[in-house]
């Protein structure tokens, strides 16, 4: 294994750890070490890396930072390999798009385009242990009677469409979007309102039972066509108001705060 010592004297300790997390990321994406598995401990790594303290410490802060691994502490700690977590790379995504003043319509508008392609590619796959997810979400929708269960079981109808599709690609794109719209609906998603009674939610539970029934008998074609006329029909509640224009909110501003509060 390759030192990364500069011997240059113009080498930082940034530079180095840098150029180890990149390392250290490969080795963790080829499988050399896997999820659940600890690194070597850290007096090994600086041994095989031929790099200081310093430099190893702050490149595994790097990769806690990107969700990697987590650090723990103590006599038998050490560096464990975590499965990597679509949650925090949708935080990410999300702090990008929220400083370009991306907004709930912009998320609803590529969803409009990755969705018919996973249905398309669920129908061609038919899968029975992806269609009985999609099948227990439609009974979840029937009993539903307030909108934040509503909202979250919709997501995961949707996320189920997007893992029935098998393209990997397309369903880490769909399940980022997927968080954001968990969280940016639960801003303005009214509990109450309009879940008074079960009507709604059975003509969800019907639609969704087409799109299914179609993907199940592999018609590509009609699936993708249940699905668009069902997204037609029924907007998201917090694209049919004022909401609709709201900025994304991943990391919202803080209020002021009272003197002496905790700024935490």
């Amino acid at each position: 294994m390759g030192v990364l010592r500069n011997t240059g004297r113009t080498a930082t300790t940034a530079k180095i750890s840098e150029k180890l997390a990149e390392r250290l990321r490969g080795e963790i994406a080829s499988g050399k070490y896997r999820p659940g598995e600890m690194l070597p401990p850290e007096a090994v790594l600086m041994q095989s890396y031929g790099v200081g303290r310093p430099s190893m410490r702050e490149a595994l802060r790097i990769l806690e930072s990107d969700g990697l691994i987590r650090i723990i502490r103590g006599a038998t700690g050490g560096a464990e390999v975590l499965e990597l977590d679509v949650v925090a790379l949708a935080r990410r995504a999300g702090l990008y798009l929220q400083l370009r003043g991306a907004d709930l319509a912009d998320l609803r508008e590529a969803r409009s385009f990755i969705d018919p392609g996973a249905v398309a590619l669920a129908a061609g796959r038919k899968l029975p242990a992806d269609i009985e997810t999609l099948r227990r979400c439609v009974e979840r929708v029937r009993i539903c009677r307030r909108g934040s269960d509503f909202s979250e079981t919709a997501a995961d109808f949707v996320e189920g469409l997007l893992m029935a599709s098998g393209n990997q690609t397309l369903s880490l794109f769909g399940l980022v979007i997927d968080r954001l719209l968990r969280q940016e609906f639960h801003r303005f998603v009214d509990d109450g309102k309009g879940w008074a009674s079960g009507e709604k939610a059975e003509r969800f539970a019907r639609e969704w039972s087409n799109v299914v029934d179609k993907i199940e008998a592999g018609d590509s074609e009609g699936a993708v066509a249940a699905w668009n006329e069902h997204r037609e029909k029924n907007p998201p509640p917090s694209l049919t108001g004022p909401s609709r224009s709201a900025p994304l909110a991943v990391y919202p501003a803080r209020r002021g705060r009272r003197r002496g509060e905790n700024p935490l």
